[in-house]
């Protein structure tokens, strides 16, 4: 009987696991995101499954490789650093040549894991975050992967300094952000 739940999968040491990989790239011939269904040896969904009768090409090689770091290189404490990873997919037969007509940089991806034999429904979700870029060789496509985290540290000042005088600052200052200040500040030193 498959996993019901994650923490049983990860649990048992002779699940055999199988990975499906779900692609979101922007298609720049069709004007439209698509969706790109793989896996490590081939998959289909049932007709009861969203989504339904749907095929995952067997592509991956390495489902899955990424790091995280607590904390900046030579500090300790503060936020942790966005993470990278890869996936590798098999393209000795240039089945995936047309990954080059797609827009990647910052589009969906998602990675599942489950049993072998197990439903649609009893795969769970692993990974989700953006790809970054693809790089091809001969025989593989590398896809580089990026976390979430990125979306939570948005640039918030985004006006500049112009620097042609006045209150748009010297020429020194042309293209650095502009201070924000909110309440009341202390010890503070402004921009002359």
């Amino acid at each position: 009987m498959p996993a019901t739940s994650l923490a049983e999968l990860v649990a048992n040491p002779y699940a055999k696991k199988k990975y499906l990989l779900i692609l979101q790239p922007y298609d720049l011939v069709a004007a439209a995101t698509t969706t790109v269904y793989l896996s490590g040896e081939g998959f289909v969904t049932s007709p009861t499954d969203t989504p339904a009768n749907t095929y995952f090409e067997p592509r991956l090689v390495e489902p899955f490789s990424f790091s995280r770091s607590m904390f900046r290189e030579g500090k300790l404490g503060g936020q942790s650093v966005p993470a990278f990873g890869q996936i590798v997919l098999t393209n000795a037969d240039g089945g995936l040549d047309a990954f080059a007509t797609y827009a990647w940089d910052g589009r969906a991806v998602e990675l599942k894991v489950g049993e072998a034999g197990a439903t649609y429904s009893n795969y769970f979700t692993i990974f989700k975050g953006q790809t970054k870029s693809i790089e091809f060789d001969d025989l593989y496509l590398n896809l580089l992967i990026r976390d979430d985290q990125a979306d939570f540290t948005p640039q918030i000042q985004t006006t500049l300094y112009a620097g042609t005088g006045g209150t748009e600052g010297s020429a020194n200052l042309a293209g650095t952000p502009k201070p924000l200040c909110f309440g009341e500040v202390y010890n503070v030193t402004p921009t002359l």
